[in-house]
């Protein structure tokens, strides 16, 4: 069995955990929609998007390589809230789902489709790499007043334990 890399259990532990910057869904944001569909035309990425659980104590990466992965617990798509998606960067030698997400740009439109047969659209407005060791998890995982949108993924290089060094965090807000 795979273990889940560090970034991944760092981002378990601050969903978990009470604070006011990570919230669960309440009953008002558990009727909104559920994301199955991620669209980032600027760096061609179109993807189902999957529900991320947690098992052992651990959040579970997505299935497949060319799927999304959505913190369900967080919030959904249409209202006030953090949406957090995840994907693969690299794996197995090979560029992944999210490889190119630090080339994307303040301003470049992200789509989500929900269950509810709506696109959610969302503009850029930040595309920061952060040092693991230095990656402020409690404002990445903020819960805004806004509609915002959080995708993660790695970055750089592979170090001993296996794991990659940083992160790349785009943040947008719906249009």
């Amino acid at each position: 069995m795979r273990r889940a890399p560090l970034w991944l259990v760092v981002l378990l532990v601050a969903l978990v955990a009470p604070s006011a910057s990570a919230q669960p869904a309440t009953p008002d944001t558990a009727a909104r929609a559920a994301p199955v569909e991620l669209r980032i035309d600027a760096i061609g990425v179109l993807a189902r998007c999957e529900r991320v659980d947690i098992e052992q104590g651990m959040m579970q990466p997505p299935t497949n390589l060319a799927i999304a992965g959505w913190y369900g617990d967080l919030d959904r798509l249409g209202g006030p809230g953090n949406v957090v998606l995840t994907g693969y960067y690299y794996w197995a030698g090979l560029p992944a789902l999210l490889y190119e997400l630090a080339l994307l740009q303040e301003g470049d439109e992200v789509t989500i489709t929900g269950d509810d047969g709506h696109d959610y659209e969302y503009r850029v407005e930040s595309v920061t790499t952060y040092e693991k060791s230095d990656a402020p998890i409690s404002a990445i995982l903020k819960r805004d007043e806004c509609e915002a949108l959080t995708i993660i993924t790695d970055a750089g290089n592979i170090d001993t334990s296996g794991g990659f060094t940083r992160s790349t965090v785009v943040r947008a807000e719906r249009m």
